[in-house]
């Protein structure tokens, strides 16, 4: 079975975690608490955030910087509902209000990366860091955006900043990750993640990137271990995860674990053409080794 080692496959583009996401909601939140909304708008994503901000947002009498970060946090908290359109509108608007809010040019420079509009995303995260010169966020941001396009050096480049700036900043460490895996290099990703799991042990997307530095190493069991571990704490999102696991499974002749991993993936993406010929012959060699009267592997 003809295996592939990243989330960059046919099969899986489009579907794969944007690291980017995870340093959004980090930015920072405005500080000072004039008043309940002021505290319940800078809170955790929760219901009562978009009431709180919306609040603030429409009191013209607070002050421009007050309506700027809850326009920002709103922002944010429509970013983690999935709510692009709404969350670009925000950040427009609070771009309108301080063209220099940098926290919003990074935001904004997330959507536009979703929507696909990679040079305007990058126009604003090169501003970003402009303004901010020494915070990491913008080189995070960039860096993203860098290694969805493939650019592993400028990548690299960026993260390196960002790491320098701030050494307890996980996604970084995942971001260069991803790109050591892609560029052969699976000792220098696994470093990069454990230093990270180090940090924060639930930072999205460490344990898929490790398994997939364990692939690149051959060590397939492993591999196996972190893409469980990235299904555990997200598996309504870690299709590239099922994904990957589903191949490893078949690459060890567990063809039972392998199919059903290729169901929950079909029961996202149903018209997927590759998945549905994995299966099959994941369903294909199942039968083969059932003619044969030869056991599967144990569990």
């Amino acid at each position: 079975m003809r295996l592939r080692p990243t989330c960059s496959d046919a099969a899986m583009r489009g579907v794969c975690s944007h690291l980017l996401l995870a340093a959004v909601l980090l930015l920072g939140t405005a500080s000072g608490a004039r008043a309940d909304d002021l505290a319940d708008c800078n809170g955790p994503v929760a219901d009562k955030v978009e009431a709180a901000c919306s609040a603030i947002i429409g009191d013209t009498a607070r002050p421009v910087e007050e309506r700027t970060k809850a326009l920002s946090s709103r922002a944010r908290f429509h970013i983690g509902r999935g709510n692009t359109d709404q969350a670009l509108s925000d950040t427009d608007a609070a771009l309108q209000l301080n063209p220099q809010f940098v926290q919003a040019l990074i935001e904004r420079g997330y959507l536009r990366q979703r929507k696909g509009s990679p040079d305007q995303a990058r126009a604003d995260f090169d501003r970003a860091i402009e303004l901010e010169p020494k915070s990491p966020f913008g080189y995070l941001a960039r860096g993203n955006l860098r290694a969805d396009q493939r650019a592993w050096s400028d990548a690299i480049a960026d993260y390196d900043q960002a790491i320098n700036l701030r050494q307890d900043l996980p996604a970084a460490r995942v971001g260069r990750a991803r790109v050591y895996v892609e560029t052969g290099k699976p000792d220098e990703a696994l470093a990069d993640v454990n230093v990270a799991l180090a940090v924060n042990p639930n930072t999205p997307n460490a344990f898929y990137w490790r398994g997939q530095a364990y692939r690149r190493k051959g060590d397939v069991d492993h591999a196996i271990e972190d893409f469980s571990r990235a299904i555990a704490r997200a598996p309504q999102t870690e299709r590239n995860a099922y994904f990957n696991r589903a191949q490893l499974y078949s690459a060890k002749g567990d063809y039972a674990r392998a199919i059903a991993d290729f169901d929950k993936l079909l029961s996202f993406l149903p018209d997927n053409k590759e998945i549905q010929q994995q299966r099959q012959q994941a369903v294909a060699m199942q039968a083969e080794l059932a003619k044969a009267g030869t056991a599967a592997p144990p569990p």
